[in-house]
């Protein structure tokens, strides 16, 4: 892993990103907070993000999860693992990661999801995703009432 493409990341995630911080000074593991999107069941919540960079980054994506549970058919309940196509190296997507990629590209990718931008081709979250086609006002009250029970209204820090 380049230690300037690193050096580059962290200023960029400095200034875009500044409700996310390297884990004890390790400029390839962030933690970090994003707000729900406005108009989403989310909308109000802060929610908290894992990143980690693989020794092949940015040949390889970031391993992005949850730690605030979370109620969407593409993230997995349990553990929080994130299905988006940026987290991906080959698929359908035009957006899937490439290594001139970046963390913040990653970062509101989600915040996208979270606004709509859903993926049923492979749910992490099968319930999630009945749920949604069975009924999306169901979903909404669901994942509100989860974004009620596991989403801060302010980061912690």
């Amino acid at each position: 892993m380049s230690q300037s493409r690193l050096a580059d990341e962290f200023e960029k995630i400095e200034r875009e990103l500044p409700l996310f911080s390297p884990v004890k000074g390790n400029l390839s593991h962030y933690r970090g907070w994003i707000a729900g999107p406005k108009n989403s069941a989310y909308e109000n919540k802060f929610f908290e993000l894992d990143i980690l960079l693989p020794d092949e980054y940015p040949f390889e994506p970031p391993i992005v999860r949850f730690i605030t549970r979370i109620w969407h058919p593409n993230v997995r309940f349990s553990n929080g693992e994130i299905c988006n196509d940026i987290l991906k190296i080959s698929g359908e997507s035009k957006y899937t990661w490439s290594p001139g990629s970046d963390i913040v590209s990653v970062i509101m990718n989600i915040v996208g999801m979270l606004g709509g931008n859903l993926n049923f081709n492979s749910p992490l979250n099968p319930e999630a995703a009945r749920q949604y086609f069975k009924s999306k006002k169901l979903f909404e009250k669901k994942a509100k009432e989860m974004a009620e029970r596991y989403g801060r209204d302010s980061p912690d820090f």
